[in-house]
């Protein structure tokens, strides 16, 4: 059976910030991704769970996503850009398909009637239009929503095993303040995705 890499942009939902996350005296702040969960239609519940089988956190937030096969265009644009690196094309580095991220119709219609009052706010000169294919403030709103997530990527069968590793990180209880992080300019995470990805 085939398996599959994937590598997901958490930058692609609304209002999401890379911040500073405060601790105590003499420690250094924790960089970390602040992901709105209304307006991104995240659900975030008590994990009520056997205490033996429950998040450290205390929450559950589950998201959904889909694999969706990739349009021809955009998988030649990506073998493009190999054969401009001197790469070559092979089944592993071009896309399998595209993930994208699921929500019900019922939370994509709240986001978006929420979205149009926030950019009519700032288009003044869009106030008469409507969320409707075709409008300048539908090309925006749809801009805004979350949806492509990032590629997912055949995977080479390999004939050693894998290891695996399990990193606990500490867990912020109390957040009173952040600051803004610098994110790293770097490109080279091992399963980001191509720098010629396209938005489609």
């Amino acid at each position: 059976m085939a398996r599959y890499r994937n590598s997901q942009d958490l930058g692609i939902f609304i209002g999401a910030q890379f911040i500073n996350l405060p601790r105590g005296e003499g420690q250094a702040p924790v960089p970390g991704i602040f992901i709105p969960a209304a307006i991104n239609g995240i659900d975030v519940r008590a994990d009520n769970r056997d205490e033996t089988k429950r998040n450290a956190s205390g929450f559950r937030a589950f998201i959904n996503t889909q694999q969706r096969s990739c349009s021809n265009r955009y998988i030649e644009a990506v073998k493009q850009g190999l054969m401009r690196k001197g790469e070559q094309v092979t089944l592993y580095n071009v896309p399998a398909y595209q993930v994208c991220y699921m929500l019900p119709e019922e939370k994509r219609t709240k986001i978006r009637a929420a979205l149009e009052k926030r950019i009519k706010a700032e288009h003044p000169e869009w106030a008469e239009q409507t969320d409707t294919s075709g409008t300048d403030l539908a090309r925006a709103i749809s801009t805004m929503m979350p949806f492509q997530m990032g590629d997912s990527y055949l995977i080479e069968e390999q004939t050693q095993a894998n290891t695996h590793m399990n990193v606990s990180a500490p867990v912020a209880q109390g957040v009173t303040g952040y600051s803004s992080a610098v994110p790293i300019d770097d490109n080279s995470g091992q399963w980001a995705p191509a720098d010629e990805d396209l938005p489609f």
